[in-house]
């Protein structure tokens, strides 16, 4: 081979190189979108630092405040699980502020996927909602962005992600607005307040089952855990004096568990619900408290003891269960002033009735202005996995053939344990679509284009749990950026209002809610139990 043969040669194969490199630009230019970025949904906990006690934050109109969402890692019983928090805590921090006030939040994310915060319950401004390109683009890991929220309403609120929450609420990143009424009378005169979140975590085998990027697993009954949490505690006690009365803000963050809570030898009160105080205070055995609501409950401690926060769950599938969550640990030693004769006293409070009973009067025989229907589709594949071996009948029939039956017969509206672990874990987001269908339209999920209202209207809106689908269980169905009135469940009804975010529809139930449209935007709406709102389970409205 001559030399001139071999410098042509190197010429020729060093273009070659060249326009291989120009081609690969080209097509990692015009096709970055379709390359993937690898999140991290592991559920190794790896170097990263213990989880930290909660602390409280007291935040002043104007006041500027960083949080921080990482990853972290905690001991719960004997296992060693990763987890994420807000500051290094799980929960975050309960952060108070007064009513009319507006706070700057200054977001990190280091989760090591993306990120928003969603500030449940909390008529925001649509921009700061949380809701990634809805209302922001999603936060990026290493990434910030800043919230600015207006409190106008007084209660409890809460706080967590909007993107894959099923990944990133469920293993810590939730926290608690606690909003201080303008009026020093709203609430009545307690020794205490203390927030508690309730909420589940599934462990097997020492470790959390693993989660994917691409997909939801658990999704027909969603990932109900096995292993209590209160502030992020595994039965925590609390030390009480004899004789104080103290209110507790009970939020439940889990995915899916609904709690009824109550204290044995314990006299309760329920004073308010998701956005505030209830027309008329009420006496009550327990509170039932749905994924993302509230219950603001008072407890009187009158003698010394151990009392034990417990979840009591009623279920005619595998028969009563009982949980408790906490020890309320009651001194020898006498609070210094007692609230017992205030505690007694069921007030009644006429400003708020002044404000609702006018509009249950005007609404509630109205014909609904829509009507949706929950219910479930799976795919041929997923539907065939549940069928009655040798049946002729078509599979969305015979599916969960003894469960369907169990509902209908006993009227059970509520799924308190996850009847089906093997099943439920290998179901997907894949195979399974939760649905929210307008019967009005027919449209589904994200196809619903049309609620297009203006800002001071009221709509009536009946809500249909369709205890014939595939798969009936209760849906807590969550509106960002509204609230609203429960009217009617099954034709009863309603008789002490409180202004709601959240309501738990039970399986087979109709529910009628007048939602209030003022709070201008692009709003979601969509079923919270997170494995269904992951699965398709949600729409969107708009007020003008």
């Amino acid at each position: 081979m001559n030399l001139q043969t071999t410098k042509g040669r190197i010429r020729f194969s060093s273009l070659l190189g060249f326009l291989l490199l120009v081609f690969v630009a080209i097509f990692l230019f015009l096709f970055k979108g379709a390359v993937k970025p690898k999140y991290d949904f592991s559920v190794d906990p790896d170097q990263y630092p213990m989880v930290k006690e909660t602390q409280s934050v007291y935040l002043k109109n104007g006041d500027k405040y960083e949080i921080v969402a990482q990853r972290l890692q905690a001991k719960i019983g004997n296992a060693q699980v990763k987890m994420l928090g807000y500051n290094g805590t799980v929960p975050g921090p309960f952060i108070y502020v007064h009513q009319g006030d507006e706070i700057i939040l200054e977001f990190k994310n280091l989760t090591g996927l993306p990120s928003t915060i969603h500030h449940h319950g909390v008529r925001v401004d649509n921009r700061y909602d949380g809701v990634p390109e809805v209302t922001q683009p999603v936060v990026p890991d290493g990434k910030s962005f800043t919230y600015k929220i207006k409190f106008d309403d007084p209660g409890v609120y809460w706080y967590h992600p909007h993107y894959r929450d099923d990944y990133a609420q469920e293993l810590g990143l939730y926290g608690n607005y606690i909003v201080i009424p303008k009026d020093p009378h709203y609430w009545a005169p307690v020794n205490r307040e203390i927030p508690l979140i309730l909420t589940d975590i599934l462990i097997k085998d020492g470790k959390l089952p693993e989660y994917y990027q691409d997909y939801s697993n658990f999704v027909f009954m969603g990932r109900f855990g096995n292993t209590f949490l209160i502030n992020g505690h595994v039965q925590p006690t609390i030390e009480v004096q004899k004789g104080e009365v103290i209110r507790f803000y009970l939020t439940n963050t889990s995915s899916v568990r609904p709690f009824r809570v109550f204290v044995p030898g314990v006299k309760m009160k329920l004073v308010g619900g998701d956005n505030g105080r209830i027309e008329k205070e009420q006496f009550v055995d327990a509170v039932v408290i749905a994924p993302s609501e509230r219950q603001i409950v008072e407890m009187y401690f009158p003698s010394p003891g151990d009392f034990k926060l417990t979840h009591h769950a009623v279920d005619p599938l595998v028969g009563p269960r009982t949980y408790e969550l906490a020890t309320f640990h009651v001194g020898d030693q006498a609070v210094s002033v007692s609230y017992e004769k205030e505690f007694q006293q069921l007030r009644e409070n006429k400003e708020l009735i002044d404000e609702i009973e006018p509009l249950v009067a005007k609404y509630k025989a109205a014909r609904p202005d829509r009507t949706i229907r929950l219910s479930v589709a799976v795919s041929k594949k997923e539907a065939s996995r549940f069928s009655e071996p040798g049946s002729s009948a078509p599979p969305q029939s015979t599916a969960f053939p003894g469960l369907i039956t169990m509902l209908a017969k006993t009227g059970a509206k509520v799924e308190w344990e996850d009847h089906m672990y093997l099943q439920n874990k290998m179901s997907t987001s894949k195979e399974i679509t939760w649905q929210i269908t307008d019967l009005g339209t027919m449209k589904t999920n994200g196809a619903i284009m049309d609620w297009n209202y203006k800002q001071g209207s009221y709509i009536k809106i009946r809500i249909i749990n369709d205890i014939h689908s595939l798969h009936p269980m209760q849906h807590p169905m969550h509106f960002h950026g509204n609230r609203f009135l429960v009217l009617a469940v099954n034709d009863v009804e309603e008789t002490n209002h409180v202004w709601k975010d959240t309501f738990m529809v039970g399986a087979g139930d109709v529910v009628d809610i007048l939602l209030e449209l003022s709070n201008p935007g692009k709003w979601m709406a969509h079923c919270h139990i997170l494995e269904h709102l992951h699965s398709g389970m949600m729409f969107m409205y708009t007020v003008d």
